[in-house]
């Protein structure tokens, strides 16, 4: 499969991204990290692939990366507010630190 025809799958993230915006207003607020995480997404494929076009492969690696750890916290926040955690504050602040943690470990090496 081509990057061009990646590039162009990966983009149906925007009906969500429309979907979300119109129905904003009606969605339950436990619900919006969801939505900020699908906009989240199509940005981030956005500028990913004005970057590879212009052949910034590090600014590139970059972006996903810091998406990487966005996209944990919006989930994590998602979660919380579904009462995952029970409405423990420091169990979800111990699990968002050892990620936090690991992922700068893993982005140092």
């Amino acid at each position: 499969m081509s990057l061009t025809l990646k590039f162009w799958l990966s983009l149906s993230i925007v009906f969500a991204v429309i979907i979300g915006i119109i129905r904003f207003r009606k969605i339950d607020p436990s619900y919006y990290p969801f939505i900020y995480r699908v906009s989240l997404s199509l940005v981030v494929e956005l500028v990913r692939r004005v970057l590879l076009l212009q052949n910034n492969n590090n600014a590139a690696t970059l972006v996903t990366n810091l998406f990487s750890l966005a996209d944990f916290l919006l989930f994590a926040w998602l979660f919380h507010n579904w009462g995952l955690f029970k409405r423990d504050r420091r169990l979800f602040l111990a699990i968002i630190s050892v990620f936090v943690a690991v992922w700068l470990l893993a982005v140092a090496a």
